[in-house]
């Protein structure tokens, strides 16, 4: 997989940690593309200092159709 563009205010902190890890020898394509999916949350939800309030993160969060029941206690362990 090719280096994914990023777009939000964490663009360069995304694309220095994939060249990194990649740069170690890491694969990190999955890793990768699940910042593509969370930066493209923030510039939808208009994101422009780098801070992430807890009601941007309880948004993240939520259950999406494709989920199942144990993805929004996963996401929050994740971010904690």
């Amino acid at each position: 997989m090719n280096n994914p563009t990023y777009c939000s205010i964490f663009k360069t902190e995304f694309q220095d940690l994939v060249e990194v890890k990649k740069a170690l020898g890491f694969s990190y394509d999955a890793e990768a593309a699940s910042f593509q999916r969370i930066d493209m949350f923030f510039v939808q939800n208009h994101l422009t200092v780098k801070m992430i309030s807890w009601e941007l993160c309880d948004e993240w969060c939520k259950k999406r159709s494709y989920e199942n029941e144990l993805y929004p206690l996963l996401c929050s362990q994740q971010i904690c």
